[in-house]
């Protein structure tokens, strides 16, 4: 019988009762980091920092079961309501997929009213600008204000096909689908419908 040679076998760290010991603590780091992945681990909970240590592959639990797309809307001075105004022009880069600068600034900024008022002024003193030029003849006319929105579409049934995106106006969407996020006070209209620069 051949001799087995003993030497390149790997063992772990410590006396075997330590090893041993280490066993129990293993099985319910196993259960934390089990449970922490599904949302109900108890560690993670009350020790946020170690998160990082007890989840793994927490697939998505909490999953969206809609896409969330943005739109704005200009108040129309001329005909006293808001109309979709198309964001396209002012922001050329990735201007027909969701990676467009305005989709990065509704999504993270929609309750930034700061932020939300420097879009404003961009959005409305771009369009008033070409208004003025005569290269806009859309019916809106100038421009006293927007409204920002989210569009909330639902993901079709698993199984079925998913198209990829593409620009639709808003009026593609039920109403049911819209949330506002920010509209332009009324005062501020009136100031902008009179004549005053963003």
């Amino acid at each position: 019988m051949a001799r087995v040679d003993a030497s390149g076998v790997a063992e772990g760290i410590g006396p075997p009762w330590f090893r041993r010991a280490l066993v129990p603590f293993a099985c319910l780091y196993l259960i934390e980091f089990g449970l922490g992945s599904n949302g109900w681990g108890v560690v993670g909970e009350a020790l946020p920092a170690t998160r990082f240590f007890v989840q793994g592959a927490c697939l998505f639990p909490d999953a969206q079961s809609t896409a969330i797309e943005y739109r704005v809307q200009g108040w129309s001075c001329a005909r006293n309501q808001f109309e979709e105004l198309d964001y396209r022009p002012d922001f050329p880069m990735h201007s027909d997929d969701k990676e467009s600068r305005f989709f990065r600034t509704a999504s993270f900024y929609r309750q930034n009213r700061q932020v939300m008022h420097a879009l404003e002024a961009f959005l409305i003193g771009r369009h008033n600008e070409r208004v003025a030029r005569g290269d806009d003849t859309s019916p809106s006319g100038l421009l006293g204000g927007i409204r920002v929105l989210s569009v909330r579409v639902p993901f079709p049934p698993p199984g079925q096909p998913i198209q990829r995106y593409r620009y639709r106006p808003l009026s593609y969407f039920p109403e049911s689908y819209r949330k506002t996020w920010y509209h332009t006070s009324t005062s501020r209209q009136e100031r902008w419908c009179a004549g005053q620069t963003p």
